[in-house]
């Protein structure tokens, strides 16, 4: 079953708001959101469209409320990739195990961080080294955010994207015949 065009957008525009008020609000927490979580729940959901246009539209929106700055481009880098890896495993993994996904979404997490550092290699490597290790508590907060949000948010959101007509892509939708991720 195919997601209507009108409820795609709202669903978009919904886990937009919930990603960029979880931004504004948890912002005493450092790197503590569950924005990943709900990234990679949505890209098993719905695919790898949906999570791209999702980690867009989440990245610019709470930008408006929270600035523009050097760092929005490798947030969206960061995103999308952790977005793609989620897609390529969900797609070439045979089983969706909730302990798999837990434990990708804990490596996300020092993932989002070493991608959005990588302005720093303009001024060569020993800084970037130096800043990027400077920030790996901050990374660890976001790896381990991610570890307890992933099964919170997959619990809360999957009944909820089953009923707008997500489908788990992964093989058993390879054997019925659907093609994983296209949405």
């Amino acid at each position: 079953m195919k997601m209507k065009l009108t409820n795609r957008i709202a669903l978009i525009g919904v886990l937009t708001a919930l990603n960029t008020a979880s931004r504004v609000f948890l912002q005493f927490l450092p790197n503590v959101k569950p924005v990943t979580s709900i990234l990679i729940v949505s890209t098993i959901a719905f695919g790898l469209s949906f999570g791209l246009e999702l980690a867009v539209t989440t990245v610019l929106v709470s930008s408006v409320l929270l600035g523009f700055g050097p760092w929005v481009p490798l947030q969206l880098l960061a995103w999308a990739v952790i977005v793609l890896m989620t897609w390529l495993i969900n797609r070439f993994v045979p089983h969706h195990r909730l302990l798999l996904t837990t434990l990708w979404a804990f490596v996300s997490g020092y993932l989002y961080g070493f991608l959005v550092s990588l302005d720093k290699l303009m001024f060569g490597h020993v800084y970037f080294f130096t800043y990027y290790l400077a920030g790996l508590s901050f990374d660890t907060l976001h790896a381990v955010g991610n570890a307890i949000f992933y099964p919170l948010c997959h619990k809360a959101l999957m009944p909820i994207f089953r009923r707008y007509g997500g489908r788990l892509h992964s093989t058993e939708n390879i054997r019925k015949g659907e093609t994983p991720g296209k949405s």
